[in-house]
């Protein structure tokens, strides 16, 4: 067996990096896509059906503003593969919309919302890995503690905070409700959370979304590690 292990090592590292077997295609790019028949009925067919979506106001159309731009990554800026801009008739009106853009274009900044509310997530498994996902939040926002025995007396109105985890707070499966009466999206400091913290004691459906919980589990980390206090103030809702 060790004669056979040390004949058989120097093929084994004499052996090429053979790439996988197939055509090598080039990098995509928008002008390599338009250039297919298959691409430009695609987009066609796009073409027509947002044309016909945003006249039609059972869709919202008449509400609702958007873009989509699809492009590779190999493209140089400004360039797409299909764009589409549906500017609604009500962004138009003053009483409506009295600072924001009367159009959208290829250049109109859009609210992520709940969108950010992953990179949350992302965050913390950068800077903390997932061994505290089992711990309790009190252990980290000891306001909490000072209401978590509410529950024993009323565990349907009151969320018992001293079993709720950071992984249940992430996943939102702790039963937090959605948003609380202080503006929590705006908390630096301690005073707002323990304002916050007898009010938050009322409880939810788990499973439901809350931007109370997620700025709770994302202040945890900011204690853990103070330097992503510029990343929470952005992703936490």
């Amino acid at each position: 067996m060790y004669y056979a292990a040390t004949v058989l090592l120097p093929v084994c590292i004499a052996a090429p990096n053979c790439p996988p077997l197939g055509p090598v295609f080039p990098k995509p790019s928008s002008q390599t896509f338009l250039s297919s028949p298959a691409i430009q009925a695609a987009v066609a067919n796009l073409t027509a059906t947002f044309t016909a979506r945003d006249a039609d106001n059972s869709t919202g159309a008449y509400s609702t503003s958007y873009s989509i731009e699809v492009w590779s990554a190999s493209d140089a800026p400004g360039t797409t593969i299909f764009s589409w801009h549906h500017t609604a008739p009500n962004l138009t009106t003053a009483s409506f919309n009295a600072s924001g853009v009367r159009k959208v274009d290829q250049n109109t900044v859009y609210r992520l919302g709940s969108l950010t509310k992953i990179f949350t997530i992302y965050t913390w498994l950068v800077q903390d890995g997932d061994t505290r996902w089992n711990e309790p939040i009190t252990k980290y926002i000891p306001e909490l503690a000072a209401v978590a025995d509410r529950a024993k007396d009323d565990p349907v109105g009151n969320v018992d905070w001293g079993e709720v985890t950071i992984g249940a707070l992430a996943s939102q499966m702790a039963g937090v409700v959605r948003d609380c009466e202080y503006d929590l999206r705006h908390y630096f400091g301690r005073s707002t959370l323990t304002n916050c913290a007898r009010w938050l004691a009322r409880g939810a459906h788990a499973g439901d979304e809350s931007d109370t919980g997620r700025v709770v589990w994302i202040s945890a980390l900011e204690r853990l590690r103070p330097d992503t206090a510029k990343v929470r103030r952005v992703a936490a809702v």
